[in-house]
């Protein structure tokens, strides 16, 4: 089997895929829509809990460029660990 797909590379390049169109795609008024739905983050778990909450809170309290410049920069990061 390829190493590429044994090593889980692959599903990393897919969510550094979805990072990068899902940031060029997010405009002020998602995040408008977000800061107001203000989602509640459960994943059953008490770390994933935490880790979300914060994340959560920080993409409501920076502004959408910001999180757009994050969002860019983890999915080129991410493509970049896959070779």
């Amino acid at each position: 089997m390829n190493k590429f797909f044994h090593s889980g590379a692959f599903l990393l390049f897919i969510i550094s895929l979805i990072a990068i169109i899902g940031a060029c795609f997010y405009t002020k008024k998602e995040h408008e829509k977000f800061r107001k739905d203000f989602p509640a983050v459960s994943t059953g778990n008490f770390l994933g809990d935490i880790l979300g909450g914060i994340v959560v809170i920080l993409l409501s309290i920076f502004p959408w460029y910001i999180n757009k410049i994050i969002m860019l920069f983890l999915g080129v990061l991410f493509f970049y660990f896959t070779y």
